[in-house]
């Protein structure tokens, strides 16, 4: 169930959820969002976390071990994980942003021959983006963009 008592997603009430994990979420405010570090056995990740309230697990196994949040270090736990990971749920977006986690997730479900490039990384997009950006600037008049951009136009 997904417990709202104060209203904050629509009318103060309760939801059923899909009953795919043993959960129980009761939402409360603030809303906070986090850049997240956490492992899962000895790989690490990274991402961002979304949390408003707090979900209880019921029965089940946490995925992954959080000790960092926002830069500050922290012991906590996060994901749901079930039938032999089939069944996975987590407040960390961007979990297959991490190569080292994805190809792990694929292993515990039996895919693990699948590859999976390092290119797939948030660090190594990042860097790919960065070129662009250089190349952008080098080739484009920029400035001129921006120059016609703020120019007023006569009617």
């Amino acid at each position: 169930y997904i417990h709202d008592p104060e209203g904050l997603e629509g009318e103060p009430g309760s939801t059923r959820g899909l009953s795919l994990l043993p959960v129980e979420t009761i939402l409360k405010s603030p809303k906070r969002t986090t850049l997240t570090k956490f492992s899962w056995d000895d790989i690490h990740g990274m991402g961002y976390e979304i949390h408003m309230g707090r979900t209880e697990m019921k029965n089940g196994d946490f995925m992954f071990q959080v000790y960092e949040r926002n830069g500050e270090s922290c012991k906590s736990t996060d994901g749901c994980i079930l039938n032999g990971g089939r069944i996975v749920g987590t407040y960390i977006h961007g979990l297959f942003d991490n190569p080292g986690i994805t190809k792990r997730w694929l292993e515990s479900i039996g895919l693990g021959n699948i590859g999976v490039s390092k290119t797939h990384s948030f660090i190594e997009r990042n860097k790919q983006y960065d070129l662009l950006a250089k190349h952008f600037e080098k080739y484009i008049d920029t400035r001129g963009i921006m120059k016609s951009l703020t120019t007023k136009v006569n009617e």
